[in-house]
């Protein structure tokens, strides 16, 4: 990008996202450089990674320079090809209908593809699907319906709408192979579920793999960036296989090895937008307890929409490592810690099993009379954000779905 380019993006000394090289960077980029060795060139500015605005600003106040350059990097802005503003409402950094064009141009350029139409209408049905193709396979040729989201996670019941649609699309695609193309990366048990559908699944790692010649000739910088080089996940990354491994239960001290291991992951997970967790915190007059606090100093994004809206100036969570399902009592106890002129109104469980209907219905109860909005997260959950977080997405995404799933099941 040139100066011009740069400014009217409206990118300067402002919380964005951007593509340079082959990354996709987030933070904030400012006219001064804090480089030792000085600035060695008209278009190099600083650049603050979104982890470290927070710290970077606390030593601008004392003009503390060194951990300011410590906490800062140096970017040629000639060298960014793509940028947006960070959105409080799109959490993403693009659209649906961007995506399905990408994937478009990749199937027309590739040979093994043919017949290719956009937002095809099914024949007597009020449907449209994404993509229609053709796959070459051997020496005949296999119709596709494809089916694009835009997210790179998903909720269980997210993932189960998906399946359903794509079911529903087979009724009126006879003959068709159904496809569901998003990027990102599933955990085994949603695979698993896809699968046993009889849906195939077109991931990250499947779009790096089969149309690594196509995406190399098809300029867009954000999607370039994001499908040069595969992002392969392992299924038994280090923290699902330790997650895995703690029995539910009381034995053998499990609970307190369950309890920090969740630290360490909502650290991974969280700890470059939000705080290192606080542990066992309770309040002045040591009635209520909670395992964990997140500081929530996000001034854009998901984070800063959760405290504008949910004053959820810090991010109040329990973990529960039972064998059966929390219940009405555990949703009671992290309530009482929700005050407006404390941590805030906003609450995570942390539950081996998920909750029963009795924590349903008082989670809707204490958001209906009190505002304050209790969610429950399952090992599942937990995994699927620990995929994203290390395939470069956003592990919130996870929390978003789940708070968009409680309110509209108001």
């Amino acid at each position: 990008m040139t100066h011009l380019e740069f400014l009217e993006a409206g990118l300067h000394n402002r919380h964005i996202r951007f593509v340079i090289g082959n990354k996709i960077l987030s933070g904030i980029v400012v006219d001064d450089v804090f480089d030792k060795k000085g600035k060695s060139k008209s278009s190099h500015y600083t650049f603050i990674e979104s982890k470290n605005i927070v710290d970077w600003k606390d030593a601008e106040k004392t003009n503390d320079r060194e951990k300011m350059s410590s906490l800062s990097t140096v970017v040629d802005i000639e060298k960014i090809k793509w940028g947006e503003p960070y959105s409080n409402h799109r959490n993403l950094p693009f659209r649906g209908l961007e995506f399905v064009q990408f994937i478009s141009e990749l199937i027309h350029k590739n040979e093994n593809f043919k017949n290719l139409v956009v937002e095809s209408p099914l024949e007597n049905s009020r449907y449209r699907a994404d993509l229609i193709t053709e796959r070459k396979i051997n020496t005949t040729w296999e119709k596709l319906l494809i089916e694009v989201k835009v997210f790179p996670t998903f909720t269980e019941r997210r993932l189960r709408e998906v399946i359903e649609k794509l079911k529903e699309f087979g009724k009126y695609a006879k003959g068709f192979h159904l496809v569901f193309a998003f990027p990102g990366i599933l955990s085994d048990k949603d695979n698993a579920l896809i699968q046993s559908s009889g849906i195939e699944i077109w991931d990250i790692n499947y779009f790096a793999q089969f149309f690594a010649k196509e995406i190399a000739t098809t300029p867009h910088p954000l999607f370039q960036a994001l499908f040069t080089a595969t992002k392969y996940v392992a299924a038994h990354d280090k923290l699902i296989v330790e997650l895995r491994s703690i029995p539910a239960g009381n034995k053998n001290n499990d609970w307190s090895k369950y309890q920090k291991h969740i630290e360490k992951v909502l650290d991974y997970l969280f700890g470059s937008d939000l705080s290192s967790p606080i542990t066992e915190h309770s309040d002045h007059f040591k009635i209520n307890r909670r395992d964990f606090i997140l500081r929530n100093y996000a001034e854009t994004g998901f984070w800063a929409h959760l405290r504008n809206r949910y004053l959820a100036d810090f991010i109040v969570l329990d973990a529960k490592n039972y064998t059966k399902k929390v219940t009405k009592k555990e949703v009671l106890q992290i309530a009482n810690y929700l005050k407006v002129h404390g941590a805030g109104l906003f609450g995570i469980i942390i539950s081996r099993n998920g909750g029963n209907t009795g924590c349903y219905y008082t989670c809707r109860e204490v958001w209906a009379m009190d505002k304050k909005l209790i969610i429950v997260l399952t090992d599942e959950d937990i995994i699927k954000m620990i995929i994203a977080k290390a395939a470069n997405n956003d592990p919130e995404e996870i929390i978003r779905q789940k708070i968009e799933e409680f309110r509209l099941s108001m």
